[in-house]
Formats: C-alpha cells, sequence, structure tokens
C-alpha cells in the first residue's frame, strides 16, 4: 500500500485524531492492509494529505498541520492564505452584533473568502453573508465530513458543500466531540490571513480561535459589541486588537505588512 492511502487508511481508523496517527507511525503500529482497504472503500469524499504536492505550504507551519483533509468542493479556496479571512464568534448573538456581522462580510466577501465553522449564531450568519452577496466561504467542520451539524444547517451545508467548501479533519460521519472544536479552531485559523471576532462571550470557544490566531502571527481584528462585562470582543480591544467598524477597517488592517497585533490573549 503507498503511504498516501496509507495515511487515509490511519485517518478514518483513528477518527482523525493527528497525535494517534503520529504515534502510530513512529512506532510502525500499523493496522493490516485488509482492514486498510476496507476503510479506504467507506471513504466518500474527496481527500487532501500532507503528502500532495498541492497540500498548501503554510498549512505544514501551523500547530499539528493535518496530516489528512477530507473535504467536498472547491479545494482551490484553499490555496492562497492572502484571499482568506476567518469570521468567528458566539452561537447566540443579540440581534445588533448579528447584523453588525453581516454588514462587515457582505463587503467583504468581493475580496476574501468567508472562513467559519457552521455553527449557530456568528458562524451561520457569515456564511450566508458571503453566499448571499456573491462571495464564497469555507466551512470547516468539527465531525465527519458527511455529517451536518447542527442539524438546522443542513441546507447551509449542501449549499457550501456543492459550490464552495466544505472541509473536516473527520471521515464519514464521525459526530462531534469536545476536542474536536478545539482542533477544528486551530484550523479556522491557520487556513486565514486574519480572524475577525463578531460578538462572543468571555469564555468560548471563540478564544481558541483567537489563541491560534496570535500564535500564528495573523491579524485578530474585532467588533465591538458595547458589552464591557461580558464581551469577548471588547477584551480584545482593550487589550489593543484592531476595532473594526467598516469593512473598510479590515482591508486596512489586512494590507498592513506590519500587522502590529499587541496582545496575547490569556
Amino acid at each position: 500500500m503507498n503511504s498516501r492511502n496509507l495515511l487515509i487508511a490511519l485517518a478514518v481508523h483513528y477518527q482523525g485524531d493527528v497525535r494517534a496517527m503520529i504515534h502510530a507511525l513512529c512506532n510502525k503500529d500499523l493496522i493490516s492492509d485488509e482492514l486498510a482497504e476496507s476503510h479506504l472503500k467507506s471513504v466518500k469524499s474527496e481527500v487532501l494529505t500532507i503528502l500532495d504536492p498541492w497540500y498548501p505550504k503554510y498549512l505544514k507551519e501551523t500547530y499539528l498541520p493535518p496530516l489528512v483533509l477530507f473535504y467536498y468542493g472547491d479545494l482551490s479556496l484553499l490555496f492562497n492564505l492572502e484571499d482568506n479571512v476567518a469570521v468567528v464568534g458566539g452561537r447566540k448573538p443579540s440581534e445588533e452584533g448579528a447584523n453588525d456581522v453581516y454588514y462587515i462580510v457582505q463587503e467583504i466577501c468581493n475580496r476574501y473568502n468567508i472562513v467559519s465553522g457552521l455553527a449557530r449564531g456568528i458562524d451561520t450568519i457569515a456564511h450566508k453573508a458571503a453566499l448571499e452577496n456573491g462571495g464564497k466561504t469555507i466551512a470547516v467542520l468539527a465531525n465527519g465530513i458527511d455529517y451536518c451539524y447542527p442539524s438546522e444547517n443542513s441546507e447551509l451545508y449542501e449549499i457550501i458543500k456543492k459550490k464552495n467548501l466544505v472541509i473536516s479533519e473527520y471521515y464519514g460521519t464521525v459526530p462531534p466531540e469536545k476536542n474536536h472544536f478545539h482542533q477544528r479552531n486551530r484550523l479556522i485559523a491557520a487556513f486565514s490571513k486574519g480572524t475577525i471576532v463578531g460578538e462572543s462571550k468571555k469564555i468560548s470557544g471563540t478564544l481558541i480561535t483567537a489563541n491560534y490566531t496570535l500564535n500564528l502571527n495573523r491579524v485578530l481584528m474585532s467588533i465591538p459589541s458595547g458589552n464591557i462585562k461580558e464581551s469577548l470582543t471588547d477584551l480584545f480591544i482593550k487589550e489593543g486588537s484592531p476595532v473594526v467598524t467598516e469593512p473598510e477597517d479590515v482591508y486596512t488592517y489586512l494590507d498592513d505588512e506590519k500587522k502590529t497585533l499587541l496582545c496575547e490573549v490569556k
């Protein structure tokens, strides 16, 4: 069995657990050819591996680069890091917070592909704003590539899958688990030149994406919410994050070669 197929089979066997895959490879604790062939036959999606010549170079520089990615749609949306901007935030935004994100994304999607996690709330708004205004979007899943979570986004999932890009480290119908969201968020940051944070509470998965953005020396931008006690974005702004109130702000920050982001949020 060639090395590429072995990686794919291991990704299926270990359900996308990169550390488990690396451990198996380093210790030569490999699965049988018969089991590997069975795993390969179970894969319905397209597959990108770290061995492929079209695997983006910038991904190899990220924390724990994915060995295998399962996807549907237009993989070329990943090829140029400069084309992608992540938009993330809370699952239960206020009407004002939701409108603020839509306002920004409906304009910047004409210049950037919008990367988000297909979650409820800000993620959903970001994907829809891009699609409804002629832009492209990338949905990064925390579950199997053939499994839509949350279920109410099934129609959105199908649209992105056919005309844009849905991508995941997890194959088939692997259900979402808590640690999957952490790993998914590192990819959202990795795929993007910068990250825009919409309304979110201080304790949330958005903080994980923000920290990965900073660790990659990418631009972290914040849409203010005006709720100083509860707002993660207002905390970021207090610590020095660039403020986004107009689409032009995003262009300014991302075009600035200095990319001065001033803090690592703890």
